[in-house]
């Protein structure tokens, strides 16, 4: 994979490829996952559905540089409208003072808790509209317990021409948004998905060693530096790949390949400062870099799948740098999931079809407090 240089940019050569791709091999590989289907013991722990979709997003990863990525995928802020529009949702995005960062709010907007969400792809991809289906569910499972929750999603810029520390800056300016508008950090859960979850490490990283170039968060007068939680889906805490990559056998398994992990890794990690390397690779940070978390943030949940090929990274990072820094981090991985497994299945079953999604839907219930 060659390093984009302007954000979706692709030559006349590229955009036959990626035509080519929509039009005739990707329909054909999709034919041919759902003949394997019945035969392939792997395949068969999923619903036709989840298989064929997981195939296609491997697929795609696989074989398409960033650039043409990008191109397909479009902008964050376009994914968002479009979806909205075909799920008549309302439709709310508010700017920040960081050019090209924005909220995009997610259902019903409400300032009394909030989910402040920031969104996976590696730093060079938008969210799908999966990832919106999920967390537009888990709203209404919370309305229908009474839990009123706006969620915010948070739209950075990608690579490029986002860089290092600049997702970091603008997630504090999303934040610092959010308490203008008169959020409380206490009911301010944040949650992450793989990149996503990376970002949100930042902000914590950020406020427990401050990064020289940006400055601190400024919380509301009177109100503590203090989350009320952290949900990390497949945080990405090793993007070079170094850390827990593996095993050999989730390869083929996962909806991206290791290549692409490690591919994709090394634009956010590009230039990035050595003394600044454990924001951007918390599994390579001391071990005492999250000591003091617990002051930050009062409820932590970290899930991870068991067909993933960075699976073990999520382990090593839970049991060195969450489990003895916490007394409330809980740890779920859910079997023969993918990577951002409980983000894929909304939006094509219309319903949860595996455990995690509940099991998502429970803590954050649990996190505002059930009345």
């Amino acid at each position: 994979m060659s390093s984009p240089g302007q954000y979706g940019q692709i030559s006349f050569p590229q955009k036959l490829k990626v035509f080519s791709l929509a039009t005739i091999v990707l329909p054909l590989y999709s034919l041919w996952t759902v003949i394997t289907y019945p035969f392939s013991s792997t395949l068969r722990k999923k619903t036709l559905k989840l298989a064929v979709s997981h195939a296609q997003a491997r697929f795609v990863t696989d074989v398409l540089s960033v650039a043409e990525l990008q191109f397909i995928s479009g902008l964050s802020v376009d994914v968002y409208k479009k979806w909205a529009k075909k799920n008549k949702q309302p439709v709310a995005v508010e700017d920040l003072p960081e050019e090209g960062a924005s909220l995009l709010w997610i259902g019903p907007k409400r300032t009394d808790k909030v989910i402040f969400y920031c969104h996976g792809g590696g730093y060079v991809a938008p969210f799908w509209d999966s990832f919106l289906a999920f967390w537009r569910h888990a709203q209404v499972e919370l309305e229908a317990r009474n839990i009123q929750v706006g969620i915010a999603l948070m739209a950075y810029n990608l690579i490029p021409p986002g860089k290092f520390p600049s997702q970091l800056r603008e997630a504090k300016s999303g934040l610092e948004h959010l308490f203008k508008a008169g959020v409380k950090p206490e009911n301010i859960l944040l949650a992450g998905d793989s990149a996503g979850a990376n970002l949100v490490l930042q902000v914590f990283s950020h406020i427990l060693h401050p990064l020289a170039s940006i400055e601190p968060i400024s919380f509301p007068p009177g109100s503590p530096p203090r989350f009320l939680g952290m949900y990390l889906s497949s945080p990405w805490v090793s993007p070079s790949g170094d850390i827990g990559m593996g095993p050999a056998i989730n390869n083929k398994k996962d909806v991206l390949g290791p290549k692409t992990y490690r591919a994709w890794g090394k634009f956010p990690l590009q230039d990035v400062p050595e003394a600044d390397l454990p924001f951007m690779e918390p599994a390579k940070a001391p071990k005492t870099w999250f000591v003091g978390i617990e002051k930050m943030v009062e409820h932590i949940l970290v899930t991870s799948g068991e067909a993933e090929c960075i699976t073990e990274s999520h382990v090593k990072f839970y049991e060195e740098y969450l489990k003895e820094k916490h007394s409330d981090v809980k740890f779920v991985v859910q079997k023969d999931g993918v990577h951002d497994s409980v983000l894929f299945e909304l939006a094509l079953e219309k319903r949860p079809v595996q455990e995690l999604a509940g099991v998502v839907v429970d803590w954050v219930a649990d996190t505002f407090g059930e009345t």
